[in-house]
């Protein structure tokens, strides 16, 4: 075919891909989730707008993988924050990968290769879910396809394997489990022809290519956290979630705690010492570790599981049921749907991708020179899934370095019946895999009612139609009386509404199903100390931290109590620890200023108010205490700037005219300390202390 013909047709390609995308956008925007991401895409946009607002270290180490929220907040500052932005960034991603996959078919085995294969992704019903998700899936998908381009391509060009490495660094911010893949492209490097100076010259700059960025981040966690951590601490809990007794090889859930747990917290209460992230991520992985050395069997059955639901076509997601979500759009209905049973079942697209892949790595065995760097990424990429837990989700890298398999598989197919000879060879290795890709032995299910009207109340709880959450948490407890979180959250519903008494009934029964979670223990808190009940609120507040230690709220909230009930020993103890606990914010340190204030250590109040300053802008009362601070330090002139901020800020301040007066005063400066404390006194008529000090200067 022509190269000016073949431009033309994978810029239709192209093309066909953006649209079908943006009208599934257009058409998922009245989903109730589109405006209220739960679960992880709510992390990554609040990270993201964190980070567009100008917080671009962060203040603690990376608990999930980073890169996503950074390109995220680089376009929230130049567009805006809109919730279409994350949907037409991964537009763009898919439209590039798709053109990736074109060279890449093209590099592989022909340029019509690489049409097919750019032809599946720009229909792919998966692909085309996650560019409506506020996910690094698409992101991942590109840099997958980028890496393994740059590697086809190197060939024995030495800066191309560093531009390989380099590139793989950024997709290794975005899925961490590819680290798994470097010893095996070192591995090939090595075992390859050529010359052994030109291997180590290889091996040497791809390292130093993948690890700029690795070691960039490494030390922004160890600035930020005083913890080395390489990408983040989340690998150790997720690896225990995959390899423990109960797990099921597919549920992000933890035994004992669901799928909504502090790791942190669990890990330093099983430690009975505060920990570091990366003894945090340890913890978990030698419990993995403990599993596996004690159960080899059942650890093996596991393998196998998730190695098998890994290119098998079920789309399996932690989240929410993706067949049921796609509903929402009338295209997504024709290229992405399952129909049967648990165990037998048609999967479109995804099975028929996954069975094409696996027939075309059959029929490339003769080719297995061309197609050995995307068999290695297929290969070390999957197991770097399976030896944690199988989503849809993760494996999205895997099926992408199928595709330009199936685009192969497709071809041999057409080149073959036009000879008319071998066809049967197809068709015999096509129709097994296709039948695998489509039975699913362990019949797991995507179906979870109470999951979806839990995720429904909460997205109309977000939006504030109170009555419509309080009807899908009321229909999930009816499906799953024990489904954990919907009596709290109906009781967050209820006392929102003044109905203490049935908030309180909910939370006691969310203890009942949920006795772990600090959440309930701690909005008990929060009713108590609205029914003047201040004891009982500390008492429940406590138990809040005792659950969950890593829980910064319920401190705060103890601490504040006690400054209420003038127990400012108490109130020190609780803010010094959330403080330790979540650095740098104003709340916290304004109450240290607060309670160190109280205690007359003023020191440590000024220090700690000027801190809160630094994070909440245009707080009168935060100048006005430090001013105070200063004064106790005859520390006039400081104390003087932060009373003129404050009266900035507040005009009508009766307490910060007075001090202002008694600074005056004491510098004898009786005309401007008079004029304050007249001041004062219009403000506030029945301020004796001013109405005292205008008789002394009299």
């Amino acid at each position: 075919m022509k190269s000016k013909n073949m431009r033309f047709l994978i810029i239709i390609v192209v093309g066909l891909g953006i649209i079908v995308r943006l009208i599934y956008i257009l058409e998922i925007r009245n989903s109730p989730f589109f405006y209220s991401p739960f679960g992880d895409p709510e992390v990554f946009n609040t990270w993201a707008l964190q980070i567009a607002k100008g917080n671009i270290m962060g203040n603690e180490v990376f608990f999930k993988a980073p890169l996503y929220p950074y390109v995220l907040a680089l376009f929230y500052r130049l567009m805006g924050n809109s919730f279409f932005i994350p949907r037409y960034l991964n537009i763009l991603f898919d439209g590039i990968s798709i053109f990736f996959l074109y060279l890449i078919g093209k590099r592989l085995i022909n340029q019509t290769v690489g049409l097919i294969a750019a032809s599946i992704a720009s229909i792919s019903g998966i692909l085309i879910y996650f560019s409506g998700e506020v996910l690094g899936t698409s992101l991942a998908v590109l840099l997958s396809l980028a890496t393994l381009y740059l590697f086809l391509i190197a060939n024995d060009r030495i800066w191309r394997w560093f531009a390989a490495g380099f590139v793989l660094s950024f997709l290794i911010l975005v899925r961490p489990n590819f680290l798994i893949c470097i010893p095996c492209i070192l591995l090939y490097v090595i075992l390859r022809k050529g010359a052994l100076f030109l291997k180590v010259k290889i091996s040497l700059l791809f390292l130093v290519g993948t690890a700029i960025l690795l070691t960039a981040t490494g030390i922004r966690n160890y600035v930020v956290g005083k913890n080395f951590v390489l990408v983040n601490y989340s690998g150790g809990v997720n690896f225990y979630i995959g390899n423990n007794p109960e797990s099921d090889g597919v549920s992000a859930v933890l035994p004992g705690y669901g799928n909504d747990w502090d790791e942190y917290s669990i890990a330093e209460i099983e430690m009975k010492r505060e920990l570091m992230p990366s003894e945090v991520s340890r913890f978990w992985l030698m419990k993995g570790l403990r599993f596996i050395k004690k159960y080899p069997n059942r650890f093996a059955f596991l393998l196998i599981k998730k190695s098998y639901l890994l290119w098998n076509g079920k789309e399996i997601s932690n989240n929410q049921n993706i067949y049921r979500y796609a509903r929402n759009s009338q295209l997504s209905k024709f290229l992405l749907f399952i129909y049967g049973s648990k165990r037998f079942y048609f999967s479109f697209s995804s099975s028929i991708i996954f069975s094409l892949g696996l027939t075309g790595i059959f029929l490339t065995f003769k080719r297995r020179k061309e197609f050995i760097i995307p068999l290695i990424l297929v290969i070390s990429y999957g197991f770097s899934v399976a030896i944690f837990f199988t989503s849809s989700r993760y494996r999205m890298p895997f099926f992408a370095f199928l595709i330009p398999f199936s685009g192969y598989s497709v071809y041999w197919f057409i080149e073959h019946l036009k000879e008319k000879r071998n066809v049967m060879l197809w068709f015999f290795s096509f129709l097994p895999f296709l039948f695998l890709c489509n039975f699913d032995p362990y019949c797991i299910s995507m179906e979870n009612d109470a999951l979806e009207y839990y995720n429904l109340g909460n997205a109309y709880l977000r939006k504030g139609e109170i009555d419509k959450a309080k009807e899908y948490y009321k229909q999930g407890i009816e499906e799953i009386f024990y489904f954990p979180r919907l009596h709290l959250n109906l009781g967050v519903l209820y006392f929102k509404e003044g109905n203490l008494r049935e908030a309180e009934n909910e939370y006691l029964l969310e203890i009942k199903v949920n006795p772990e979670d600090g959440r309930t223990y701690h909005n008990i808190s929060l009713l108590y100390e609205r029914e003047k009940n201040v004891k009982g609120a500390i008492r429940f507040g406590k138990k809040a931290i005792e659950k969950t230690p890593r829980f910064v709220e319920p401190y705060v909230n103890v601490g504040r109590l006690y400054i209420k009930e003038e127990k400012f020993d108490s109130a020190l103890i609780y803010l010094e620890k959330v403080n330790r606990i979540k650095k740098n914010d104003g709340k916290i340190l304004s109450l240290l200023g607060l309670v160190n204030l109280k205690l007359q250590r003023y020191d440590s109040a000024i220090k700690h108010y000027k801190n809160a300053i630094g994070f909440i802008s245009g707080d009168p009362f935060l100048h006005y205490n430090l001013a105070v601070a200063y004064i106790a330090m005859e520390s006039f002139e400081d104390a003087r700037n932060n009373l003129l901020q404050a009266l900035s800020l507040k005009k009508d301040f009766a307490s910060a005219h007075y001090n202002l007066g008694r600074i005056y005063l004491k510098e004898s400066d009786q005309k401007k300390a008079k004029e304050h404390f007249e001041k004062a006194l219009q403000i506030q008529p029945d301020l004796l202390d001013a109405k005292k000090m205008i008789e002394i200067i009299k």
